[in-house]
């Protein structure tokens, strides 16, 4: 890791006393970027800044999947930056409701649900189907949609996964 990072072992040993210090630091910096994202959609029109938070979390979370065990609860790293995160789902949520994106029903503990359920089709389909998230959340989206919505439906953009990529996502062999 210390080539990779460009620097000797001592100053890495330095830095990073530990390992979960230095995953501390990863997980404080993707959660960090979190909240810039989340930050960046808040005041979408028509309440569109959820759906595309979603996506580019998923985008993290796939780019980033050693961290992924550790970046939703289990590590102190930048607590107030997830806390802040937090709020403003919970505003964005609100809003992609108020203009009738979402149902009225879907709660913040929902969307932190979809937040792992894309982390968990990350982390088992990414050797074979690395993309395959992409549909899982369009399929998600599509569930949290009301009844009725006015949000225009449509076939799902991204493609299924073929009969050989699930048998080896099934069988442990990707």
């Amino acid at each position: 890791m210390a080539r990779v990072a460009g620097v000797g072992m001592g100053t890495l040993y330095r830095r990073f006393p530990t390992k979960q210090a230095l995953i501390d630091e990863l997980i404080g910096d993707l959660r960090l970027r979190l909240l810039e994202l989340a930050r960046a959609v808040s005041g979408r029109s028509g309440g569109t800044g959820l759906e595309e938070l979603l996506t580019a979390v998923g985008q993290v979370q796939a780019e980033q999947p050693g961290c992924l065990p550790q970046l939703w609860n289990s590590s102190g790293a930048q607590p107030q930056a997830l806390t802040e995160f937090r709020e403003l789902v919970v505003s964005l949520l609100s809003e992609a409701q108020r203009h009738g994106r979402i149902r009225a029903e879907v709660t913040p503990g929902d969307i932190t649900m979809v937040f792992w359920s894309v982390r968990g089709v990350i982390e088992t389909t990414r050797t074979v189907a690395p993309a395959a998230w992409r549909r899982h959340l369009e399929v998600l989206v599509a569930g949290l949609r009301p009844a009725g919505d006015s949000v225009p439906r449509g076939v799902l953009a991204r493609k299924p996964l073929t009969e050989t990529q699930l048998r080896r996502i099934l069988s442990g062999t990707g």
